[in-house]
């Protein structure tokens, strides 16, 4: 860490001042969301959880202020970080708040960034700074910085970082409910507001759950393990953090590694991989508000403006049978909005190669996300609720790739725009994260079984 952020011995208070931000046109939604026992595939024991969001569109603006100290070498490291804020800024924006992995919290940089400089420590520099014409510097999104910035050369912000955005089509209604009933439906698709429309979402959370499962799943088959009995929200942390290679890629909860030896630190690890939210269709404002209104008997003409040629919405009716008398149970008719899109849709899945670590591990890792995606490909792997019912069901188009700081291990991602299939990838470029995948498999076998030979 910079000692332009300060410490707590020498440096002293942080040289950096960001001031608070006031969202403007903010929309409060609640997301609710539901941890999946491993063993049973229903809802865990005591893992049930609801997170108020501010829904996109919502605006801030961002002021930050660097004094810059006398002492030469703590001015260069301030320059140096201030340079590497604009830099970052311009090009990947902050992700900000909890869940900045599951399609939370990323902020867009719109317009330009201003950079100012005042010299107060002179009668010109303060004369300047009153008359306006201190030093500026106007940056818009996406511009050039050129070599420096005010003499401070910016560096090269951009991490080593592979995105790969998924061009998924529906084979059936997706959908993840909302925590809300309607008037006319039972059960209602989550959805995100803005001032036009209504956005029908996959969120990221979904998509990186479903990932997350189906990595488990593989991790433990190799190994010959059954998933632990959840009994407490305790037993459903320990079911789906016993392996190293998952959590490097997925994350690992906080309340794991708090023991005495840590002091009661409560440390945690951010998963490498981000996935954001998918936007499965966009219902004009009105319309949404006709729906979410109306009578059972009006459903069908509150649904009239949607444009059936991109989207099938419709209210599917279910009711549950009655196992003594095969005819309806009572009272266990209910309705649910099942939203298919037509049209194609993406979802973006972001690996931080920074956090995945240049180890064995995380070539290990690689492997087993590129046999989730294979599986994604094959069609095993439904998103969102009723997927033994014949929703959730999606065909992969195509993906696409963006990276930049490949590794060795990883060079022949590099150059390559776009992957028409994850199951066709040549032996000889993944041979190292195979190689790596297998030693781990060994290492992880419990010792009462032999590795294949």
């Amino acid at each position: 860490m910079s000692s332009a952020w300060g410490d707590t011995t020498s440096v002293g208070a942080s040289w950096i001042t960001v001031a608070d931000a006031i969202l403007e046109g903010a929309v409060i939604e609640v997301r609710d969301g539901v941890g999946i026992d491993r063993r049973t595939g229903a809802g865990a024991t005591g893992i049930k959880y609801s997170r108020e969001v501010i829904a996109a569109g919502a605006t801030l603006r961002l002021r930050l202020r660097a004094d810059i100290p006398s002492a030469q070498k703590l001015a260069a490291a301030v320059h140096a970080e201030v340079a590497a804020i604009v830099g970052f800024l311009r090009d990947e924006g902050l992700a900000v708040g909890a869940a900045t992995t599951r399609g939370l919290g990323k902020l867009k940089v719109e317009g330009e960034i201003l950079v100012r400089q005042v010299d107060l420590a002179s009668r010109a520099g303060m004369l300047a700074y009153l008359d306006g014409r201190s030093p500026q510097h106007r940056l818009a999104p996406g511009q050039p910085v050129g070599d420096s910035l005010f003499g401070v050369k910016v560096g090269d912000t951009q991490g080593p970082l592979v995105r790969l955005t998924l061009r998924l089509r529906a084979r059936g209604p997706i959908l993840v409910g909302a925590g809300v009933d309607g008037l006319a439906v039972d059960t209602l698709p989550l959805v995100s507001r803005s001032d036009t429309a209504v956005r029908v979402l996959l969120p990221g959370s979904s998509v990186k759950g479903t990932l997350r499962s189906r990595a488990e799943r593989i991790a433990r088959a190799v190994r010959t393990a059954e998933p632990s009995t959840v009994t407490t929200p305790r037993d459903f942390l320990d079911q789906i953090q016993d392996s190293e290679v998952v959590t490097r890629l997925f994350g690992e909860a906080a309340e794991r590694q708090k023991s005495e030896r840590d002091g009661g630190q409560m440390k945690g690890r951010r998963g490498a991989l981000a996935v954001e939210d998918a936007t499965l269709l966009e219902v004009p404002k009105d319309t949404w508000d006709a729906v979410m209104t109306t009578s059972r008997d009006d459903l069908g003409r509150a649904l009239g403006p949607v444009p059936h040629d991109k989207v099938s919405l419709d209210a599917a009716m279910h009711v549950a049978i009655d196992r003594w008398t095969g005819g309806a149970a009572e009272g266990l008719l209910y309705s649910v909005l099942e939203p298919w899109p037509l049209e194609p849709f993406d979802v973006v899945l972001r690996l931080d190669l920074r956090l995945l670590g240049n180890d064995d591990i995380a070539r290990a890792a690689v492997f087993l996300l590129l046999l989730v995606l294979r599986d994604v490909e094959r069609g095993l792997v439904p998103f969102g609720r009723g997927t033994l019912r014949g929703c959730g069901t999606v065909e992969v188009e195509g993906v696409r790739v963006d990276s930049r700081g490949l590794p060795d291990w990883l060079h022949w991602l590099q150059g390559k725009n776009e992957l028409r299939c994850i199951g066709d990838l040549s032996e000889d470029d993944v041979a190292p994260l195979q190689e790596a995948w297998s030693r781990w498999i060994i290492s992880a076998l419990p010792r009462s079984v032999e590795a294949p030979s």
